[in-house]
């Protein structure tokens, strides 16, 4: 029990124990040295020293307590109300500390002195209790500040964190998105359409090559930018469909469902590109039947969603879709939840022999990381 109570602190109890104590001891010493040529008693020296001690071995073990609270009221809404819970808990740790804090000094102070003595300076407690309170609410106000800083730099190692990991997954996927559009297999397959279109349709073959282009430069504009918007997003897929259009012919067709007021949100930058390579590898190049892609994107109550969907299924009954995500959907899903702090989704819906569904839902209330 006491161990996951310690566990809480925000760093490991002992330094906080020992610094504690070994500024009680500081005190402790500096007092001895001030009274060490007056008429102060040893007398009163010892017993400060014992409160002393008390005193700031006691804080220690409140900061679990506290540390925990301080999150908790971290979370709510506004600063004042933030404020005012501070202030509070300020001034109920300050309270419980000075009674418990003298009750410690009293008990230790006993043996030494007498029950007799003891009683009789109890009552000083109480006619210097406001004294006391304030001198504890001081001390809790500090703590409360040293905490704060504990926090705030955690908070900011752990978003540092964060970003370098999404800046990683982000080149990743540039390199990924790259690699697809410029590996051999590719190249050579749409270099062969514009070949063979050039004798044939020389307009539709500059057409072609002047996608190709456009999707390369449209890559290498956004390729340093994580959050980009869904229009720039749109378009990049667009060039790209346009391409494997000219590849496959009639083989499949696109339907666009895009809602005019998805286009100004913000949305992950080459999130939307491996749905629809993924649609066409498992839709279209697994069956010689036309085969049908829609893309979709609407808002609703707050969020952007996007669906994906083909049905190569219809034609391709031996297809080895499933409703469990491959390695592309995962990193996509790990990339989403990053950004969006776990409130993102990503859903695979799978109607055998009719059609093949990703849906991504992306909250607008709350924005991505953009660096």
């Amino acid at each position: 029990m006491f161990k996951k109570y310690f566990s809480y602190s925000p760093i490991p109890f002992r330094y906080f124990l020992i610094s504690g104590v070994g500024f009680s001891f500081i005190l402790i010493i500096s007092s001895y040295l001030a009274f060490e040529d007056s008429d102060y008693t040893v007398y009163g020296n010892l017993n400060h020293s014992i409160l002393t001690f008390w005193k700031y071995l006691l804080w220690p073990i409140y900061v679990p307590g506290m540390y925990v609270i301080l999150s908790e009221i971290k979370r709510k809404e506004g600063k004042f109300i933030q404020i005012v819970f501070l202030l509070l808990l300020a001034l109920f740790f300050a309270g419980t500390h000075s009674v418990v804090s003298n009750i410690f000094y009293y008990l230790t102070l006993w043996p030494i002195i007498g029950g007799a003595v003891v009683l009789e300076q109890i009552p000083q407690f109480f006619d210097f209790f406001i004294w006391i309170l304030f001198s504890r609410f001081l001390d809790a106000i500090g703590i409360i500040g040293i905490l704060l800083g504990i926090n705030f730099y955690q908070e900011y190692s752990e978003k540092k964190s964060e970003i370098l990991l999404l800046k990683t997954e982000l080149r990743e996927a540039e390199l990924t998105a790259l690699r697809n559009q410029l590996n051999p297999h590719f190249l050579f397959n749409t270099l062969n359409t514009i070949s063979s279109l050039i004798d044939q349709d020389t307009e539709r073959a500059q057409k072609v090559l002047s996608k190709v282009a456009q999707l390369l430069r449209n890559n290498l504009d956004q390729s340093k930018k994580n959050i980009i918007l869904f229009k720039d997003e749109l378009g990049i897929v667009k060039d790209y469909l346009a391409i494997e259009m000219e590849r496959f012919n009639d083989r499949f067709t696109v339907e666009y469902s895009i809602d005019d007021e998805t286009l100004t949100k913000k949305v992950p930058n080459l999130f939307l590109q491996p749905l629809v390579e993924n649609a066409l590898k498992h839709g279209v190049y697994k069956t010689i039947h036309p085969v049908t892609l829609s893309l979709d994107a609407k808002l609703n109550n707050g969020e952007l969603i996007i669906k994906v969907k083909d049905d190569g299924a219809v034609h391709n009954t031996t297809s080895n879709k499933s409703t469990s995500k491959g390695v592309g959907l995962k990193n996509l899903e790990s990339r989403l939840d990053r950004l969006y702090a776990g409130k993102a989704s990503l859903e695979i819906v799978l109607k055998e022999n009719e059609f093949f569904e990703v849906i991504i839902i992306i909250p607008l209330e709350q924005e991505a990381h953009e660096d």
